[in-house]
């Protein structure tokens, strides 16, 4: 894990137990800390909080930064990954929600396409 991806990992752990309760945050070793891979997500506040399995909407936007790219409508580009198939959306109530390793199997996918496009020029 990343020193960054660390710092940020125990920052939550410590804020989100102050914020709780004012029990002594229990010492992780190292190695344990090292094991351990969360993924972060910037907050749009200029923060980050670990990102969940199930994202909403916006945090899709934010997952896959779509919101920093200058796209005036990040949420019409998603619908138009929909539309195609190649991104997989469930259907939660009203909204839709996106499964965190679905974004992550679509970048790698969009990845290897993009790869390909390199090895043939």
């Amino acid at each position: 894990m990343c020193d960054f991806g660390q710092e940020i990992l125990e920052k939550q752990m410590k804020k989100s137990l102050s914020e709780s309760n004012d029990e002594k945050w229990p010492e992780r070793t190292r190695v344990y800390l090292e094991l351990m891979t969360p993924t972060i997500l910037p907050d749009g506040n200029g923060d980050f909080t670990l990102c969940p399995e199930l994202l909403t909407e916006d945090e899709a936007v934010r997952y896959l930064r779509l919101d920093v790219d200058g796209s005036s409508n990040p949420e019409q580009t998603l619908k138009y990954y929909r539309d195609k198939g190649e991104l997989v959306a469930i259907r939660v109530g009203r909204k839709n929600r996106y499964r965190r390793q679905d974004l992550v199997n679509f970048l790698a996918q969009k990845s290897q396409i993009k790869q390909g496009r390199l090895a043939k020029s």
